[in-house]
């Protein structure tokens, strides 16, 4: 009997946590754009590789003319600014170096590989209604700046050659980069993340 008891209240409990995920996956934020993946260290010459893909989790459409891509390290850098463009709303836009195929727009990214310390890639539209902010690799010697306006202590890991650091859901964003960010062995521009849950908590891992 208790051991019946026992299995509904499990069997209760991930049937409501499934419920919560889907409510969250089908009510995003209004007109919230964000850094979703990025890829900045490719096995060999990383020149001509690199991407960064941006993800609008809001239901409304996003104008992102003047928004720019900005990498930080020992110093912050601009390194593309978009021009007139119109991010709908669940879609993604991907901007990428020479050799990334079917890339929305081509720049030279040049973004830092970590390793020794915290570098990051910064989203920032021109009148700052919306930042969004990846740190990875750590100490944060450099004290950056995450999205609450101070100084970091999370951070997403520094991912080993080849591969991504991507969100662990699409637009899945607490402001904690040690929280939202995950290395994924297969990059996916264009595409959503690969959703991994922790079914004892209901959240993503």
């Amino acid at each position: 009997m208790e051991y019946n008891a026992l299995a509904g209240v499990f069997a209760l409990r991930r049937r409501c946590g499934i419920l919560l995920i889907i409510a969250w996956l089908a009510l995003p934020l209004c007109g919230k754009v964000v850094i979703n993946e990025i890829y900045y260290d490719h096995p060999g010459v990383d020149t001509g590789f690199e991407w960064i893909e941006l993800y609008n989790a809001g239901s409304s459409d996003v104008n992102l003319e003047g928004a720019s891509i900005q990498k930080m390290g020992a110093e912050c850098v601009t390194v593309f600014t978009l021009p007139r463009y119109l991010l709908r709303a669940g879609r993604y836009l991907v901007i990428g170096e020479s050799q990334v195929p079917n890339a929305h727009f081509y720049a030279s990214l040049a973004f830092y590989n970590g390793g020794s310390g915290t570098n990051g890639v910064r989203l920032v539209f021109p009148d700052e209604s919306n930042t969004d902010t990846v740190l990875y690799s750590s100490p944060n010697n450099n004290n950056l700046h995450d999205d609450s306006g101070t100084v970091a202590s999370s951070f997403a890991l520094n991912v080993t050659p080849g591969q991504s650091l991507a969100r662990k859901a699409n637009g899945w964003d607490t402001d904690i980069c040690g929280v939202d960010w995950i290395a994924e062995e297969a990059p996916t521009p264009n595409l959503p993340n690969p959703l991994r849950l922790d079914y004892g908590v209901f959240e993503p891992l």
